[in-house]
C-alpha cells in the first residue's frame, strides 16, 4: 500500500519534462489529472464510485478491447463489480473504500469469493471461460484441460488463510460467506495453554486446506456437466518441474466414470 500511495503522489510531480518521452509524459499527466479528479470523489457511495472509476480509466473501452472479450461481456462483468460493491454497501458495518479493497483483495487471492458477471452462451464461437463462469450454462462441446495433480483440483493451501496472510480479512469480519468457513476455535483467552493453541492452529489450517480442496472439487464438478453431448478431459503426466505428477483425482474420476458406464459413449 506504502508503494502504491508514494507511485500515486509521484505523478503529482512529474519532474521535467524532457526526462520522459514526450508520448510517455503526456499519458503520465494524463493519468495525474484522472487519479486526481477520483481522488476528489472519495466521498460518494461504492457503487457510485465504482462507476467512476470504470468512465474516468475507460475500463469498459480497456476491457473489450482484449482479444477473448466482447463488449457485451466486459459490460456483464462491469455490472457485476457494481453489485458488488452495492451488496457490500449495504451488509458492511463500515462499508469505507479502504474496507471494500481489503474485501476483493481477499477475494482476488481466495478466487472463490466473488461471482463473476453471468456470461450468455455463442454457439458460433469458442469462448474460454473459468468454471465460476460458466455455472448454470451449457454447451455442445467441453474441454477441460489441467486436470493434473496439484493443478485441478489444486492442492489444498493455507497461505490465503487469515492466520498465514496479514492481507486476508478474518473470517468473523466477511460479508457474505463467513458462515461457509472454517472457524478457529481458540482457548479461553487468558488461560496459559501454548499447546492448545498450537493444536487449535493446526486443527485450523488442516480444515482451511480441506476447505479449499472441497472447493475445487465443487468447481470440477460443474466443468464437467456443462456439456450438452461431448466432454473432452485432459492432464499430463508432467509440468513445468521435474517431478512426475500424472492424472488427478477429478480425471481418475471422470475415467471410472466412463469405464463404469455411467457416460454414454465414453472413451
Amino acid at each position: 500500500p506504502g508503494t502504491r500511495a508514494a507511485s500515486v503522489e509521484a505523478l503529482d510531480d512529474l519532474g521535467r519534462p524532457d526526462a520522459y518521452s514526450a508520448e510517455g509524459f503526456r499519458r503520465l499527466r494524463r493519468l495525474g489529472t484522472e487519479l486526481a479528479t477520483l481522488r476528489g470523489r472519495l466521498g460518494e457511495s461504492l457503487p457510485d464510485l465504482v462507476d467512476e472509476v470504470v468512465r474516468t480509466l475507460g475500463l469498459e473501452t480497456e476491457l473489450a478491447s482484449h482479444p477473448e472479450a466482447t463488449p457485451g461481456r466486459a459490460r456483464t462483468h462491469l455490472d457485476a463489480l457494481h453489485e458488488v460493491a452495492a451488496q457490500f454497501t449495504e451488509l458492511a458495518e463500515l462499508p469505507s473504500l479502504p474496507a471494500f479493497l481489503g474485501y476483493l483483495a481477499d477475494a482476488e487471492v481466495r478466487e472463490r469469493g466473488l461471482e463473476p458477471g453471468e456470461v450468455a452462451v455463442n454457439p458460433e464461437a469458442v469462448q474460454l471461460l473459468t468454471g465460476h463462469s460458466a455455472k448454470g450454462l451449457e454447451w455442445d462441446v467441453v474441454a477441460v484441460p489441467g486436470m493434473t495433480v496439484g493443478q485441478f483440483p489444486a492442492k489444498g493451501d493455507a497461505s490465503d488463510s487469515w492466520i498465514r496472510d496479514p492481507g486476508a480479512v478474518p473470517v468473523d469480519l466477511r460479508v457474505t460467506d463467513r458462515a461457509e468457513l472454517p472457524r478457529l476455535h481458540l482457548p479461553v483467552p487468558g488461560s496459559g495453554d501454548q499447546a492448545a493453541v498450537r493444536d487449535a492452529l493446526a486443527d485450523y489450517v488442516a480444515e482451511w486446506k480441506d476447505f479449499g480442496l472441497a472447493e475445487e472439487i465443487r468447481l470440477g464438478y460443474v466443468a464437467v456437466t456443462r456439456a450438452k453431448h461431448l466432454l473432452l478431459c485432459s492432464g499430463s503426466w508432467w509440468r513445468d518441474g521435474k517431478t512426475v505428477c500424472g492424472p488427478s483425482s477429478l480425471l481418475l474420476a471422470v475415467k471410472d466414470a466412463v469405464e463404469g458406464g455411467a457416460v454414454e459413449g465414453g472413451a
